[in-house]
């Protein structure tokens, strides 16, 4: 996991499409399997991997995050942070913790 490079959005789509993890190249389980790519593995791996590049430097980490408390000062940002990332933080935690 460490040494080798994480599969392309490429990669993932043909896997998804093509691969041998199922028997049948159509129907029921195949359709499943691209179901899940387009509604859960592509938006995770992007949104996972725009985090993994902002952790990656301070530089980077440090600006996200003034901007991130800037925004969350304003009328709508409050609101978002409250309505939505909070919501979806406590849900991500029971889930995954």
């Amino acid at each position: 996991m460490v040494t080798d490079r994480p599969a392309s959005v490429k990669e993932l789509s043909a896997y998804a499409h093509r691969a041998g993890w199922t028997a049948n190249q159509a129907g029921f389980v195949r359709s499943a399997g691209v179901a899940w790519l387009r509604l859960v593995g592509l938006p995770s791996t992007v949104v996972c991997r725009y985090v993994e590049w902002i952790a990656q430097r301070p530089g980077r980490a440090v600006p996200v995050a003034v901007l991130v408390k800037a925004l969350t000062l304003t009328t709508p940002g409050g609101w978002a942070l409250d309505n939505i990332l909070a919501p979806a933080a406590h849900a991500a935690a029971w889930v995954l913790l």
